[in-house]
Order: C-alpha cells, then sequence, then structure tokens
C-alpha cells in the first residue's frame, strides 16, 4: 500500500482485441474513487486515463474471471476486468 492509500484503490484490467492495442498493451491498471468498484467506474477511469479507448467501451463485453457481468457489477481489490470488444468478420 502506498502512503496515500492509491494502491488500494486500482484495479487490474485485461485488455484484447483491439483495446489491446489502444491501451498499449494487454495489462493495466485503473484507479478508481474506492472499492468496491463497479464495471462501469472501472471502464470510466480507463476512458479518463485512455481518450482513444471510450469509443470502443460501449461495445465491450466485460467478464470478471470466467463470468461475463453487467456494468454494475462490484470489483473489489485484487479482481481483475476482462474486456472482450466486439469482433467483426466473417
Amino acid at each position: 500500500m502506498s502512503a496515500d492509500g492509491a494502491s488500494d484503490r486500482q484495479i487490474g484490467v485485461e485488455c484484447y482485441g483491439v483495446l489491446q492495442q489502444v491501451c498499449g498493451g494487454r495489462e493495466r491498471r485503473v484507479s478508481v474513487a474506492g472499492l468496491p468498484a463497479t464495471v462501469a467506474d472501472v471502464l470510466e477511469g480507463l476512458a479518463r486515463d485512455v481518450p482513444d479507448a471510450r469509443r470502443y467501451l460501449q461495445h465491450t463485453a466485460c467478464a470478471i474471471g470466467d463470468r461475463i457481468v453487467q456494468r454494475d457489477a462490484r470489483l473489489e481489490a485484487g479482481d481483475t476486468l476482462v474486456l472482450l470488444p466486439p469482433v467483426s468478420g466473417g
């Protein structure tokens, strides 16, 4: 824990597909106001950190572990949010 507790207010995020490219890698840490945080809180933090990601986040599936979750799902310290953007092609 840092002196100001900032490390206690971060959620790990795994980015796949185009988000991996836009965010500069597969893994990130996103700061939130406090924990527990909702998926929506984490997505807003990511959009703040990486403005180019915002356009993809509305259509991104979110998972915690192997479970797809809604935007109001809660994350605790140690959780990782997995972002799976839509795939096009055929």
